[in-house]
């Protein structure tokens, strides 16, 4: 990892995915104006493409805007990164081998290398189930700028993700995000459960970077979600948040900020891991358990 590596993360409403153009141009705006002073630029779960909407053939709609990772639009992400040397990572909907499925995928982006890093979200929640495929294990990118792992929203909840990521040797661990606030529709109600949910980057970022000694980044989605006539629309929680490997929140975006910035200080990685010896004292053959259930 860079000695100091120079983070952004855009927080914002992605359109919906018949829009999915403007997306495109919201995020080479971005690139050209912030990457003279980013090493690292971070957009939010499906910011290229948007999310599904509920309705007749929504599935069959949604897979025809969905990308490729050599589709056109992903070309001009890639030249945007070469042409303001910055990595990039964004959310969008990638259609699957087998016509009609669709992943929910994160790509990486290098200026040197073009696409660096797919993942694609492994725990799909409540109506995701309906819309896409679950992805594999993920893996760890090495890059000039550090080695970066990448999760996707909900996996972030389940500590055996950012675990694996961090035993693959990620210095950063991103989750890119499009958190709802609590709301019966999309399967939480208003009472504790709701609450709950929108507590959850309140927790789960500072335990996983804690826990597993890396810089911890949510870029979560802010605005609203328009889920068709049968949902409407449904908040989102925001709080996109940087966090150190001592469980310090480095820098926290109100609700309705769009800009993130931090400077992630290689020290405090080496610190942490040298200080608690948390990867020392595990003892995996008793976690065998782990494996079968």
């Amino acid at each position: 990892m860079l000695d100091k590596l120079r983070v952004t993360v855009i927080q914002f409403e992605p359109k919906p995915f018949r829009e999915k153009q403007k997306n495109l141009e919201f995020h080479l705006q971005k690139i050209k104006e912030l990457g003279g002073n980013s090493d690292l630029i971070i957009f939010p779960e499906m910011s290229l493409t948007g999310f599904f909407e509920m309705g007749d053939d929504a599935k069959l709609e949604y897979w025809k805007y969905a990308e490729t990772v050599t589709g056109k639009n992903v070309a001009l992400l890639i030249e945007a990164a070469k042409e303001n040397d910055v990595h990039i990572i964004f959310g969008m909907a990638e259609q699957a081998e087998i016509a009609g499925n669709v992943y929910n995928t994160a790509l990486l982006i290098s200026p040197a290398d073009g696409i660096k890093g797919v993942t694609r979200k492994m725990h799909l929640p409540h109506l995701e189930k309906l819309f896409y495929l679950p992805g594999n294990e993920p893996e760890v990118f090495n890059t000039p700028i550090g080695n970066i792992g990448i999760c996707i929203c909900y996996d972030a909840w389940f500590p055996e993700t950012s675990r694996i990521l961090a035993l693959k040797g990620a210095d950063i661990i991103v989750n890119v995000a499009d958190v709802w606030a609590g709301d019966s529709n999309v399967g939480f109600s208003a009472g504790e459960l709701g609450k709950c949910k929108e507590r959850i980057y309140d927790v789960v970022p500072v335990a996983q970077a804690m826990l597993n000694q890396v810089y911890f980044i949510v870029a979560n989605c802010s605005g609203s979600w328009y889920g068709g006539k049968e949902l409407g629309f449904c908040a989102r929680c925001g709080r996109s948040q940087v966090v150190d490997p001592f469980g310090n929140i480095v820098s926290l975006a109100a609700a309705d900020s769009e800009i993130l910035q931090a400077v992630l200080d290689k020290n405090k990685l080496l610190q942490s891991r040298a200080g608690f010896s948390f990867f020392m004292d595990r003892t995996p053959w008793n976690y065998q358990r782990l494996c079968h259930h």
